[in-house]
């Protein structure tokens, strides 16, 4: 039985991976504005691989429907952690 850390740990290292692997290829470890659309096509490239990844990793099948979700949750988490992180390192250095 699967505890609830080695769940975590499931779901976290293979769609950290697989966002550490998109991101790179979308180029979004650039500095400089940030594009939307790069952030999206990350989304959509990291969210199949980690889930091929947390399913070979559980022995599971892959949910269509957890791999969309997945994919909206990176790509919204990104673009606040883009857009905030800016605003916020503004907002202590003022």
């Amino acid at each position: 039985p699967l505890t609830l850390v080695n769940r975590f740990l499931a779901t976290w290292v293979p769609f950290t991976l697989a966002w550490g692997l998109a991101a790179y290829a979308t180029g979004l470890y650039r500095s400089g504005p940030f594009s939307i659309g790069r952030i999206l096509l990350g989304s959509i490239l990291a969210a199949p691989l980690g889930a091929l990844l947390r399913g070979l990793w559980l022995g599971d099948v892959i949910q269509a429907t957890f791999v969309l979700v997945m994919a909206a949750v990176m790509g919204l988490g990104m673009i606040l952690w883009r857009w905030g992180w800016p605003s916020l390192k503004n907002r202590r250095s003022a």
